[in-house]
This record gives C-alpha cells, structure tokens and sequence, in this order.
C-alpha cells in the first residue's frame, strides 16, 4: 500500500474508472451509469394530452443550457411533470 505505483494503486484505479459508487464516492463509472438511467427512463409512452405548457420552467432550462452550470437540480411535487420536462430536455439536448 506504501507504493503509489504498485499492483493495489493500479486495482484501486481501475476500479475507481469500472465499478460505479455513489454518494460521497460518486465517480465517473456512478455518473455514467446514474445519467444512462436518468436519459433511459422518459417518462409515459403516450400521454392522452398534450403537455401543459410550463414559461417558468422553460425559462429556468433556458438559463441552464447557456450558462456555465454543469448540474441541474428539479424539484417538484410528484405528477407536476418533472419526469416530462426533463425527458424533453434530454430530447432537445440529444
């Protein structure tokens, strides 16, 4: 464990890149896999109405999609349409 460059270093490395963790240990392989979940699961096949038009949120995914910000953070009541909005920023992000 003293050798930065001995067979454990390389383990913990590849490890650190292969096999997700999460939390505190979030690392590249745990964004993946977190983020091709997130843009896998869209939302309802089919809604029976067309989306109720939200200007707040638009305008929030707007600010977003310009600026510097890396993350974006939804909050919201479940069935105010979060799944859906995101599901259509990934589409127009796609």
């Amino acid at each position: 464990a003293a050798d930065p460059g001995g067979p454990l270093a390389e383990l913990v490395a590849r490890n650190a890149a292969t096999v997700p963790a999460y939390g505190e240990d979030l690392n590249l392989a745990g964004a993946l896999h977190l983020t091709a979940v997130s843009a896998g699961s869209d939302g309802p096949p089919a809604p029976p109405h067309e989306p109720v038009e939200r200007p707040d949120t638009a305008r929030e995914f707007t600010a977003f999609m310009t600026g510097p910000a890396r993350v974006l953070g939804l909050v919201g009541d479940p069935g105010t349409g979060r799944t859906t909005e995101l599901a259509a920023l990934a589409a127009r992000r796609a």
